[in-house]
């Protein structure tokens, strides 16, 4: 977010001074900047989006990966006895909570979403 703000903060000044780049012939100059810039921002953005794939691939995995566990700790102790009551109680119960850990980061990065525009906003209307 702070390098897209950089680089719209960037582009606004060269939009609101584009008479005076275009007398002095600035014009690579400054696109080169706003490429760089863009540039920044797409390596920032393109980790964030890998980061939010591999956090949805381990949410989606993440309770077919904890009924193995827990069912192979059960075969290993013995305790308790896999009947099909046990399984079918057990993958019951990690599919009611299973939608609702699948939703934990949707909320955080909503919340975080929330936070920074609450924030501009407060900057906004202190200026």
């Amino acid at each position: 977010m702070t390098a897209q703000d950089e680089r719209l903060r960037i582009t606004s000044e060269i939009l609101n001074s584009m008479k005076i780049i275009k007398l002095q012939a600035w014009e690579e100059k400054f696109k080169d900047l706003i490429e760089n810039l863009r540039a920044v921002e797409f390596k920032w953005f393109s980790s964030a989006q890998f980061n939010r794939t591999y956090g949805t691939i381990l949410f989606w995995m993440s309770p077919i990966i904890t009924a193995s566990i827990f069912f192979a700790g059960c075969a290993i102790i013995g305790d308790p006895p896999l009947t099909a009551t046990t399984i079918f109680t057990v993958l019951a119960t990690f599919r009611v909570i299973q939608d609702p850990v699948r939703m934990l980061p949707e909320v955080l990065a909503i919340l975080i979403q929330v936070k920074v525009s609450l924030d501009r906003f407060g900057q906004v209307l202190t200026i």
